[in-house]
């Protein structure tokens, strides 16, 4: 029996890239199971950025500050598929996940990282997002083929 897909993304800090990606696709996925988002360094106390909510709500997707996810609060065995904004994270995952879990980064589905913005200006957000967007939908038309 194949184990229920389980989306997750994955970027430094859980506070821009990956909650953006999850925004994105749980507000457009359809028939596939909702993502959950986490950072490989996230500091508890930090919150979603101000400029991700900011951009994704000038797109219509609905952003709530929230904590970030440390990676070490996630049970990484519990998903099929972790995406990683840059092909480091994905190195930097391998070793901690089951032969099952693909692990891929934003590289391997786009052909390129999608670079950290934390810190930086709206503008960097903006064209994260549109990335992120690109991203997400490659990803949906893979899965939809496995599941379809």
């Amino acid at each position: 029996m194949n184990k229920p897909l389980k989306i997750a993304f994955c970027c430094v800090g859980n506070t821009c890239r990956s909650p953006m990606a999850e925004r994105v696709w749980n507000a457009t996925r359809k028939i596939l199971p909702e993502a959950e988002s986490f950072g490989l360094n996230a500091r508890v106390g930090e919150c979603t950025s101000p400029f991700a909510l900011t951009v994704m709500k000038e797109r219509g997707y609905e952003g709530v500050k929230r904590p970030v996810t440390p990676v070490k609060a996630v049970d990484l065995t519990a998903f099929t598929h972790i995406v990683c904004m840059e092909h480091g994270q994905k190195q930097a995952l391998l070793p901690f996940v089951k032969e099952e879990t693909q692990v891929l980064s934003a590289k391997d589905l786009v052909g390129q990282d999608i670079l950290d913005v934390y810190g930086k200006e709206l503008a960097d957000y903006q064209g994260a997002l549109t990335q992120i967007e690109k991203l997400v939908k490659k990803l949906q038309e893979l899965l939809n083929k496995e599941i379809l």
